[in-house]
């Protein structure tokens, strides 16, 4: 009897030794299982910042692609606005150079010429001065629309040539006309080069 409650005292204790190395594997086990389910969440969140990654790059390519149209659109426009100033300086030029052959061609007319020669004696001489001043009065008029014509296509532009620009002052004061140095009013439109810094208000434009 002595030994059979040795043995199983023995028993006893392997028993105890099993169920704590069982504990341990179980815990060892749950650990295991732990670290598992966090690199599986390490690894979702990969994905999902490679794919953010990813939509960032595309958005980022679109935005580049639409700012590339936008800058040829505007260099489109900015072709076309050049060559608009070209035709009207052209356009300036030969209205200037029409002024002194218009008068000219006026003065010299045959119509005008014929009536001169026609006047003789006291009553011609009245007859010459209205036809020679019906003639300067043509040609005063021609030239004067010609001239006003020319007037205001140079208003529109500055001493260098370049158009002006119509722009609204955010301020009393804010620019001030470059002929009559007035300064500008609040929301006044002005006329503008930036090339140049000149500016005109509407008064000396009229």
């Amino acid at each position: 009897s002595r030994g059979l409650a040795v043995l199983n005292a023995k028993m006893r204790q392997n028993e105890t030794q099993q169920n704590a190395r069982s504990a341990e594997l179980l815990s060892a086990l749950h650990s295991i299982s732990t670290s598992q389910q966090q690199l599986i969440n390490l690894h979702q969140q990969l994905a999902d910042g490679q794919r953010s990654q990813q939509d960032a790059i595309q958005s980022l390519t679109k935005s580049l692609d639409a700012l590339s149209t936008k800058q040829g659109s505007l260099s489109t426009k900015i072709d076309t606005i050049a060559n608009k100033q070209d035709q009207t300086m052209k356009a300036s030029a030969e209205t200037q150079q029409k002024i002194p052959l218009t008068a000219s061609s006026l003065a010299s007319s045959p119509s005008n010429q014929s009536s001169v020669s026609r006047s003789t004696g006291s009553s011609e001489s009245a007859g010459l001065t209205r036809s020679n001043g019906s003639g300067i009065g043509t040609v005063n008029s021609v030239a004067m629309a010609l001239l006003q014509q020319v007037l205001s296509v140079n208003v529109r532009k500055c001493p260098s040539g370049h158009l002006l620009e119509k722009r609204r002052t955010v301020r009393p004061g804010a620019a001030s006309c470059n002929d009559c140095y007035a300064n500008s009013l609040l929301q006044e439109t002005m006329m503008r080069c930036d090339s140049c810094d000149f500016d005109r208000c509407a008064a000396c434009c009229a």
